[in-house]
């Protein structure tokens, strides 16, 4: 076992803040360019998601969806349910390891 990092806490919300601040930009901004017959239009995830299942893709649009956008925010919102009950000191849905000491026996 190691000892943690001073003021871990702060920062890893600092880091969680800061993640969730440009997920949005992330997502909204074009990411990519199709060109097709020589006329080029920027697309952002979500219009590509929605290009895709207007275009009868609707698995592959899901998926990208499912990949870009649910997954990164489901990341986002457990690792800040897992800082709230750091910060409340609460065990409930967290592992916690046991270290006997030493001469104990198990």
């Amino acid at each position: 076992m190691h000892h943690r990092k001073t003021d871990s806490v702060h920062r890893t919300w600092a880091l969680l803040i800061a993640a969730s601040l440009l997920f949005i930009p992330a997502n909204v901004f074009p990411v990519m360019e199709v060109i097709q017959f020589g006329q080029g239009e920027a697309d952002s995830i979500l219009s590509g998601v929605i290009k895709l299942i207007g275009a009868g893709f609707w698995v592959l649009g899901l998926l990208v969806f499912f990949v870009s956008i649910m997954v990164p925010v489901a990341k986002l919102a457990s690792l800040a349910w897992l800082l709230k009950s750091v910060e409340r000191r609460s065990w409930c849905g967290r592992s916690s390891v046991y270290v006997a000491p030493p001469g104990s026996r198990p």
